[in-house]
């Protein structure tokens, strides 16, 4: 590659400027595993708070243990700079995030199609106690209709959504996505560093650090003496980009003012 890269200004080239070091880039990847897995656990509280009808609490509970453990298997792989767990962190990163994102994806399109269907068409809520407020194909949107609490106390219970579930989920679209924007960037940003330290350990000509990478291996077999013994341990060290996790801030505090702000309209 020539020194002018791509014959973009430098500050916006990705193919000239200085490679980060092993030690960087460790450190770069354990800072952003611990931010991330923060922003995300942060984030999915939220979500379990605004949809606890439509995704059950114990789900949430799940994916931000999940999330955590993937964090400091990442952040321990990571410090001990073993490419293997490496991989394997990334791999479990990319599965959990497509499972994450689907799962919201299909909670969203459940919750849209039993909305869009009267009360009365689901199991057991065509019952004569709660003709004073049942949902029918004449019924016109959700005001006025059966609330959670009322179509539950009825034998057997009718489990059709609520009036104010469908009325609250009416507005979430907004929230949905940045939820969406947020869960993949907390997923993929720390991605991007693990895969990025491990073509530095075992691809990128990098003769720094203990004997973690093959390449410093054959490179150490090769040279005798003071040579060998003059390879790097450690490369300087360099501040943090704080680009990606800042970007992923700013996408939740948007969701989170979204939140606020559909509570307050609904609460006046």
């Amino acid at each position: 590659m020539k020194q002018d890269g791509l014959g973009l200004p430098t500050s916006m080239d990705f193919s000239v400027g200085r490679q980060w070091s092993i030690a960087k880039l460790s450190k770069q990847t354990t800072e952003s595993l611990m931010i991330c897995c923060f922003i995300f656990v942060v984030n999915e509280t939220v979500t379990a708070l605004q949809m606890n009808y439509w995704r059950p609490v114990v789900w949430s509970i799940f994916w931000i243990l999940l999330t955590s453990s993937l964090a400091i298997l990442g952040s321990m792989a990571s410090r001990a700079r073993n490419t293997f767990a490496l991989i394997i962190c990334v791999i479990y990163q990319i599965m959990f995030a497509v499972i994450n994102l689907g799962h919201l994806n299909m909670s969203h399109s459940e919750s849209v199609r039993n909305c869009r269907i009267p009360q009365i068409d689901f199991k057991n809520c065509n019952n004569p106690a709660l003709a004073h407020c049942i949902q029918t194909h004449q019924t016109y949107g959700h005001a006025g209709t059966c609330t959670a609490d009322e179509l539950l106390v009825v034998d057997p219970p009718c489990h059709a959504p609520g009036s104010e579930q469908c009325t609250i989920f009416s507005h979430m679209d907004t929230i949905f996505w940045l939820n969406q924007v947020v869960n993949f960037f907390s997923y993929a940003e720390p991605c991007c560093w693990m895969v990025l330290l491990v073509i530095r350990l075992e691809i990128a000509h990098q003769h720094e650090g203990g004997d973690h990478s093959h390449y410093r291996k054959t490179l150490k077999d090769h040279h005798d003496g003071p040579q060998a013994e003059a390879l790097p341990q450690e490369g300087a060290d360099q501040r943090y980009s704080w680009l990606a996790a800042t970007g992923l801030l700013f996408l939740f505090c948007g969701m989170l003012t979204m939140t606020i702000y559909m509570h307050v309209v609904e609460k006046s």
